[in-house]
């Protein structure tokens, strides 16, 4: 280890070994956020999601907000009786951004 006045300078091993870390986190965070980030394209929410994200009841959103002409449009799961509605979680998100916006 070197010391020059009050600077500590590492040795070439230490600064190896911090520069791996430091270069192994910021992958791992890069990793993460690529992961979150394709996540939330393709996530899909029900309608109990969709109403606790815009803090309104089920039925406000299934009933009533999911029907604005600027609501995201609703996959059908199934078929029959059995058939569910899913939302786009990206879509929700930007539609209550407009919405919470607007003038």
């Amino acid at each position: 280890m070197i010391q020059h006045e009050n600077t500590v300078i590492m040795s070439k091993a230490e600064l190896d070994r911090y520069l791996h870390q430091v270069a192994t986190t910021a992958a791992q965070e890069a990793v993460r956020q690529m992961t979150v980030k394709t996540s939330q394209k393709s996530e899909l929410w029900d309608a109990q999601q969709c109403a606790d994200y815009l803090k309104i009841s089920k039925y406000t959103w299934a009933q009533v907000w999911a029907h604005y002409p600027d609501a995201p449009k609703a996959s059908v799961m199934g078929s029959g009786k059995c058939a569910k509605r899913r939302w786009n979680a990206a879509e929700v998100r930007h539609f209550a951004e407009k919405r919470a916006n607007r003038k």
